[in-house]
């Protein structure tokens, strides 16, 4: 059974075959409809089914395109399936370097930048290149500056000490030559009869005057900048000094036990031949002492005495303890010495300051006297 579709003008009319149970007419809606559904019968084993056109189709469409419809509603084969190889890697890749990583980075990070893509490698070595270049360029300006000004500090500090040192050269020239060329003048009724008696003479006098009041001004000022500079340098001094006192000697950092310590210092020092302001100038910086002064090897002579008792009552806990006697046995005669020196050295392992030297001579003494006997 066939049926016509009507076709645009110009045409002729397409013959479409139609299944059999198709009823004898029908419109060309009727029979799209028709040619879809046994076309949706062919195609439905196949994996991939195209969707069924749209029911409003144009009533004007070809029937070349139906045509082509139900050709392409046929079953459509597989194409096998393509295993992708991996891509081959760059010999040229493997063969560059391998880049390392920042020298700042921890341990941790340097082992992680192993594991990143080449091109991030190189991005952050670059950029961590630059960094340093920059650090390090940074770093050599600051120390040419620091250089620089160390070098006019040098300078300037040359100069001063030239400026000082011709103040004073130039203070010495006018104070001899006012001794040569005016020793008669020495009261101020000198300098007037001068003034009557020789006017050239007296006006000569008077410029140097003016001249030595101006060096001896300069003079003047130089010595107060090196008093001020010697005071900062000095205190400077003192406080390095205390702190390296209090790391051996834990008391003067109590702000108790430190003043009375110092104070009973003071006063040893006076004890054994320092007056008052001797001391007072040795503190301000402004005397000095021989290390051959008499007083001074006095304190040297009682830190040595010292150091052989705190050595001593060391050794004295290490002595053995004299063997048991038996019951009945002969004592020697040296034990009854041992056992006063075990005493005196439990005491001498409590004892402090002037006993500590007590029993520690009462130590010494009973060991010699047991030796003798032997």
């Amino acid at each position: 059974m066939s049926d016509e579709a009507s076709s645009p003008a110009g045409s002729e009319p397409v013959s479409i075959p139609l299944a059999a149970d198709a009823p004898e007419s029908m419109s060309f809606e009727d029979a799209v409809r028709s040619l879809r559904a046994d076309r949706e019968k062919l195609t439905a084993p196949a994996e991939r089914a195209r969707p069924a056109a749209d029911s409003a189709e144009p009533a004007t469409a070809d029937a070349n395109e139906l045509a082509e419809e139900a050709d392409d509603a046929a079953p459509l084969e597989e194409e096998p399936s393509e295993e992708v190889e991996p891509e081959a890697t760059d010999p040229e890749e493997e063969a560059l370097p391998p880049i390392e990583a920042p020298r700042s980075w921890t341990k941790d990070e340097k082992e992680l930048f192993k594991t990143w893509p080449r091109e991030a490698q190189e991005s952050i070595a670059r950029v961590a290149s630059t960094r340093e270049a920059e650090f390090r360029r940074s770093q050599n300006e600051v120390a040419t500056k620091e250089k620089a000004l160390a070098d006019r500090l040098q300078a300037a500090e040359q100069a001063k000490q030239q400026y000082e040192a011709s103040v004073q050269d130039n203070l010495q020239a006018l104070e001899r030559e006012q001794r040569r060329e005016f020793p008669d003048i020495k009261t101020w009724d000198d300098v007037k009869a001068m003034q009557a008696s020789d006017p050239l003479r007296y006006q000569a006098w008077d410029l140097h005057q003016k001249e030595l009041a101006l060096v001896s001004k300069q003079a003047a000022e130089v010595k107060e900048s090196q008093e001020r500079e010697f005071t900062s340098k000095w205190n400077e001094h003192v406080q390095k000094e205390n702190e390296l006192a209090a790391e051996n000697i834990p008391e003067l950092r109590d702000p108790e036990k430190g003043p009375a310590l110092v104070k009973r210092a003071a006063q040893r020092l006076v004890e054994i031949g320092f007056k008052q302001d001797e001391l007072q100038h040795l503190a301000d910086g402004k005397a000095s002492i021989s290390i051959y002064d008499h007083r001074l090897q006095r304190l040297i002579h009682s830190d040595l005495k010292l150091a052989d008792i705190e050595r001593a009552k060391a050794a004295a806990v290490r002595k053995p303890v004299p063997q048991v006697q038996r019951p009945g046995a002969a004592r020697p005669a040296s034990a009854g010495s041992a056992q006063q020196i075990q005493a005196l050295e439990r005491q001498l392992a409590t004892a402090t300051g002037s006993q500590a030297i007590k029993i520690s001579a009462q130590i010494h003494a009973l060991e010699r006297k047991a030796v003798s006997r032997r």
